[in-house]
């Protein structure tokens, strides 16, 4: 933004009207939205707003513009009231001063937040001019606003301040516990909310935004498909279709706040995903394995590997164990020595370990020569983990073949496949998380092996990084674009005038 643009700002004398005087550079944006319904979310002048929406339908994007935008307009208007707040060096640093406003982007896990940080960081690059300092995981921006990164994982990193304004990315998958102390933190200020994110039908934001959306007061829940983003491709949506499990389609694709019920697990067939031994190839193969340890109950070591030509992934043995310890000195059976043999016969890449009892077993394997590493858990993980695999095991069409086989040889994790259920509690409803009474060792052990291995994308599941343009456009037909004209014509006449 011009540096005219600023001063013209500060001398404005004229009374703020309408919040489109102070949008300066987001009206650009607009453009950028092509669809009704992140638009309706966009403008929604409530004090919370909500966007509950598939994958890839541009949530985080647009939850990031209209939190720039909420700042932006927070600077706008204390340019113009003579705000004389001055840092006190050169540039503003958080150990010297005191912010007129603070503001947070929240995510639960560290990885996630960082690329709504990103993301935001991207969009503040429109008003470049305001920002003071950008310090790790803070940005500075003109008249005293201080914005800064934190994950929501543990409420207790959530304490202290008081914040004017949040945006809470994946809202869903954040602990409830989190979510108050976010509400703690605005009450003071009477600060805005911010939450963008998927379905999770057994989740606080189902019981206490998504049921009752309507009788919320000064909160607009919005939701929308991934097929109402138009950056998103056709081609990709229909391939998803046919190659994903249709429940898992419903809930990543189309939003869907459906519970899951019965076998986790529904499309493994024995018969078509477990193959002999023998027909395993041992030729062009990469090794890495997946380890949970156990403690008070059994723990498992599953070998996996992959046949670099086709991509077929494998599940070719397993040592399942009980109460086995990680390492022993002088006789004695242990991880370390049952795993080491299978890491100097196959070349493990890695071994991805569970990270209950600490750092101290991975230490072990590693100083046994064994490379391990600790899996990536956090909040949503066990979900997402049992998506992952249960992709791997549906039948791909353009392979003809499930890209994850089981080789016979693992009996016990046959058998945690066939018996893994969605829990049921005494009145007999459905609840969308697992039996905690089901055995899962071997399949923990296989999950943290193919969620440690594989990004979503490197996994063959079609979904696409976000486009600049929407370069396949070009499949809609004149009948698509014009009732995309229609119905953003209506949408325009139907929304108020935005007020930040």
């Amino acid at each position: 933004m011009p540096r005219g643009v600023l001063v013209a700002a500060k001398k404005s004398k004229k009374p703020e009207s309408t919040a489109l005087n102070l949008q300066g550079p987001f009206l650009e944006s607009l453009k950028e939205r092509p669809f009704p319904t992140a638009e309706a979310f966009y403008r929604d002048t409530s004090r919370d707003v909500f966007a509950f929406c598939g994958v890839r339908a541009g949530k985080t994007y647009t939850g990031a513009e209209k939190t720039g935008a909420r700042v932006y307009g927070d600077v706008v208007r204390a340019l113009r009231s003579g705000c004389d707040w001055k840092s006190v060096g050169k540039q503003p640093r958080a150990s010297k001063d005191k912010p007129r406003v603070t503001y947070w982007v929240v995510a639960p896990t560290y990885d996630l937040v960082s690329l709504s940080w990103a993301m935001l960081r991207a969009v503040l690059q429109r008003v470049s001019p305001l920002i003071l300092a950008e310090l790790d995981g803070e940005i500075w921006l003109e008249t005293g606003v201080l914005i800064q990164r934190k994950t929501g994982y543990d409420e207790t990193q959530l304490q202290g301040a008081a914040v004017s304004g949040v945006w809470a990315d994946e809202i869903a998958t954040l602990p409830y516990a989190s979510m108050l102390q976010l509400r703690n933190r605005l009450s003071d200020k009477e600060g805005w909310l911010i939450g963008t994110g998927s379905p999770r039908p057994d989740s606080w934001a189902k019981t206490t935004l998504w049921d009752f959306r309507e009788d919320l007061d000064d909160s607009g829940v919005h939701h929308w498909m991934t097929g109402d983003n138009p950056w998103f491709p056709k081609k990709e949506l229909a391939r998803a279709r046919r190659s994903m499990p249709e429940r898992w389609y419903r809930r990543d694709f189309e939003a869907s706040w459906d519970t899951f019920e019965g076998l986790v697990y529904q499309g493994f067939d024995p018969s078509i995903h477990a193959v002999d031994p023998s027909k395993v190839p041992t030729v062009d193969m990469r090794y890495w394995g997946g380890q949970d340890w156990g403690w008070a109950s059994p723990g498992c070591f599953v070998l996996l590997g992959q046949h670099v030509p086709t991509g077929q992934i494998y599940a070719i043995s397993e040592v399942y164990a009980d109460r086995l310890p990680t390492y022993v000195e002088g006789p004695g059976e242990s991880w370390v020595r049952r795993v080491g043999p299978i890491h100097r016969e196959f070349g493990l890449v890695t071994v991805y370990c569970d990270v209950s009892k600490g750092s101290q077993d991975v230490f072990c394997y590693r100083k046994a020569g064994i490379p391990a590493r600790v899996t990536k858990k956090g909040a949503g993980s066990l979900i997402d983990g049992i998506k992952v695999v249960e992709r791997l095991l549906t039948l791909d069409p353009e392979r003809g073949a499930p890209q994850l086989v089981l080789s016979s040889a693992c009996r016990n994790l046959i058998r945690e496949l066939r018996s893994y259920v969605y829990v049921c509690d005494d009145e007999g409803n459905v609840k969308d998380r697992i039996d905690p009474t089901c055995s899962d060792h071997a399949l923990d052990a296989l999950r943290y092996g193919i969620i440690g291995e594989f990004e979503r994308a490197e996994a063959g599941f079609g979904v696409m990084e976000p486009r600049k343009a929407p370069e396949l456009l070009a499949d809609w037909t004149i009948a698509d674009l014009k009732e995309y004209g229609r119905r953003q014509a209506r949408l325009n006449k139907r929304l108020k005038r935005n007020r930040f």
